[in-house]
């Protein structure tokens, strides 16, 4: 059955000014590619092999840290919320039901302070109208829990890590992490002693901080995926209306066998940047270079590689064409045309033609 390299592309951030992809190479068969374009319903027999559920946990963390660089930034925030002894929850469930009362508050202070939403049609969708102000985006949420439990299988230690949208005084947000309100309602004319004795303790530490942003957020979402995992309950939820990575179609053509083995060992002990910049003229490779590359080879599925890009800025291109670097012309940036250091010509159409039914294609 013969075998072919597969080049996947999935754009992680897509905002002005800010792009930046992850770029994919894996073995296929014809078999395999068979197997994943039927549209037939597939039956599952048996349990799923351990091996394979690392794979699609490790997956779904991936799937998380693009979902992250997707839809937040600069001037977002990144927030911890830890609980007392005496305020740790029995279960996850529990400590799920706090955070849903937490970032009701939450919303309804994004609300105040942005206005409440105008119902016009000419409104932006997912912005707030503040009236005479500025405008408030939408509250946009990633809670990532994070637990490890005792010989009586309770959690020990729970805690959260809450990526959000900023806007708001992040002093004002760490208060609202308290134990439930007492019940009843202030009067209009209330002090704010009176006030203040109705709100619910203080669950424990919460600590926000403004997200720091070095071409995407790599570290914190790497960070996030070391998290202890127990059992197969969700270990992460997100506010409705994220933007969702997309991808690319898939491109069989653009590299061979003699290319990968060329990529493992230009990049095998660090990652060969000049490479990935011929290799995709008008993009260059993240910072920080040990988790912009990553490379395995399974008993199964043999060498797959993953590496992150992000386009260069107008001011960088522009630096490079005066220090005499070479560039590819502003078309092929645009287009995403890449430029040679690969297989020849012949050769790739020798591969294609193998795949065609043996007639070399033209």
């Amino acid at each position: 059955m013969s075998a072919f390299v597969r080049e996947n592309q999935i754009v992680r951030r897509d905002v002005k000014g800010e792009q930046m992809k992850d770029v994919e190479l894996c073995v296929m068969t014809e078999g395999r590619k068979a197997y994943y374009s039927s549209s037939r319903r597939r039956v599952r027999h048996a349990l799923t092999a351990p091996k394979q559920t690392a794979l699609n946990d490790k997956n779904a963390w991936l799937y998380l840290g693009r979902l992250i660089n997707m839809n937040f930034g600069k001037g977002d925030y990144h927030l911890s919320l830890t609980y007392d002894e005496k305020y740790l929850p029995a279960s996850a469930e529990d400590a799920k039901r706090d955070f849903e009362r937490f970032i009701g508050k939450v919303k309804k202070l994004y609300e105040e302070r942005g206005g409440r939403r105008n119902a016009s049609p000419t409104r932006k969708r997912g912005v707030s109208s503040v009236g005479e102000g500025s405008p408030l985006p939408k509250l946009r949420y990633i809670m990532v829990m994070s637990y490890s439990s005792g010989k009586d299988g309770e959690p020990v230690r729970l805690h959260m890590h809450v990526i959000m949208s900023g806007g708001v005084d992040r002093t004002e947000i760490e208060l609202l992490w308290r134990a439930p309100d007492k019940p009843g309602r202030c009067r209009k004319d209330a002090t704010e002693a009176e006030k203040a004795a109705r709100l619910g303790a203080p669950l424990g530490f919460a600590d926000c901080d403004r997200l720091q942003v070095q071409d995407g957020l790599g570290g914190l979402c790497a960070y996030l995926a070391k998290q202890p995992r127990e059992g197969i309950a969700r270990r992460w939820y997100a506010s409705v209306g994220l933007r969702k990575p997309y991808t690319y179609a898939p491109n069989d053509d653009k590299y061979d066998f003699h290319d990968l083995r060329q990529i493992v060992e230009r990049n095998a002990d660090t990652v060969d940047v000049a490479y990935w910049e011929r290799r995709y003229p008008g993009w260059t490779v993240c910072d920080p270079h040990e988790y912009a590359y990553s490379c395995t080879d399974s008993e199964f599925s043999g060498i797959s590689l993953r590496v992150k890009l992000r386009r260069l800025t107008d001011e960088e291109l522009r630096e490079r064409r005066k220090g005499g670097r070479r560039n590819a012309s502003p078309t092929a940036e645009r287009n995403n045309t890449t430029v040679g250091d690969g297989a020849s010509t012949s050769r790739k159409r020798k591969e294609r033609g193998k795949r065609s039914g043996g007639k070399s294609i033209s």
